[in-house]
């Protein structure tokens, strides 16, 4: 049965009305992951010398649910940024367009879907270089098959030209360098 089974309800019809069924042996079952094995004791109208048991084993597979219910993408001051399009846990890629310059990290937070999945890497703080970004939020789900979530960041270049100091052979100017003033 599929990893979100939880339960089963055993149910079994008697050849002879006058035969039993050992008490408990039937109804609702709890079952976890793997072989669950159960025994359903018929005896017939004789006595427990003509008793058959079956043995019912429900194999619980390991679940495929590998995805996120949410997303978010954040700068340090706790913006939470747009993620293009709009999240679902069904697509696996996005974009946050025009970051200036001086964003030089985001924080990705992410929630799984099933509490027996995992969140394998691509969350907390994120360095980002100018130009495009790709970063990733990996979630592998139980049976192990594993979901890549990516968002390009695109990060202005700087488009800083000027100096920030100016001396000649290790002399300071006078008067004193000032990087708004372009002529000496």
């Amino acid at each position: 049965v599929p990893g979100t089974v939880s339960s089963v309800n055993l149910y079994a019809t008697k050849t002879d009305e006058r035969a039993s069924i050992r008490e408990g042996d039937l109804g609702v079952k709890n079952v976890s992951l793997g072989d669950n094995v159960f025994t359903i004791l018929v005896t017939g109208e004789t006595g427990s010398g003509n008793s058959t048991p079956y043995t019912v084993t429900i194999r619980v597979l390991p679940k495929d649910i590998n995805t996120l219910d949410t997303l978010t993408v954040r700068l340090a001051n706790g913006t939470t940024l747009e993620l293009s399009p709009s999240f679902t846990p069904e697509r696996e890629s996005y974009t946050i367009a025009d970051q200036p310059y001086s964003v030089t990290t985001v924080t990705i937070s992410a929630t799984k879907t099933d509490s027996d999945s995992t969140i394998v890497s691509g969350t907390g703080e994120r360095s980002l270089s100018t130009g495009a970004n790709t970063l990733e939020v990996v979630v592998k789900a139980q049976n192990n098959e594993e979901r890549t979530y990516s968002i390009r960041v695109d990060r202005a270049k700087n488009n800083d030209a000027t100096l920030s100091t100016l001396n000649v052979n290790g002399t300071a100017l006078s008067p004193s360098f000032d990087p708004a003033v372009f002529e000496i």
